[in-house]
């Protein structure tokens, strides 16, 4: 694996037609050399949706093995949303990322 490469995963597309107030997902970041996650939105309503909405970023390791991790949704949510999740690995073998228990908070 390369120094700076970007690994992606992207969630189905969700409505927001219930109104939810953002997402929540367990991360462990652990390791002297742990990259940067950054966690975006797309408007899927869009002609050409595109992940340009950013709801957080995280980076290096965190002094707890999981983080229960509470993202808010912007004023603006769009009717129908996908999350991405996008983390670019640290300098070494060193650094690990892991996500679990997402969910769509209403």
């Amino acid at each position: 694996a390369n120094q700076s490469e970007t690994y992606v995963l992207n969630s189905p597309t969700y409505s927001t037609a219930s109104n939810p107030h953002g997402i929540q997902f367990a991360l462990s970041r652990v390791g002297a050399t742990v990259g940067s996650l950054e966690v975006k939105m797309a408007d899927m309503t869009a002609s050409t949706p595109a992940y340009d909405i950013a709801l957080g970023s995280f980076s290096g390791s965190s002094v707890n093995e999981w983080d229960h991790v509470v993202v808010p949704f912007p004023a603006n949510t769009p009717p129908s949303v996908s999350i991405q999740f996008s983390y670019t690995r640290g300098l070494s073998f060193t650094g690990d990322v892991a996500l679990d228990a997402f969910c769509i908070l209403q």
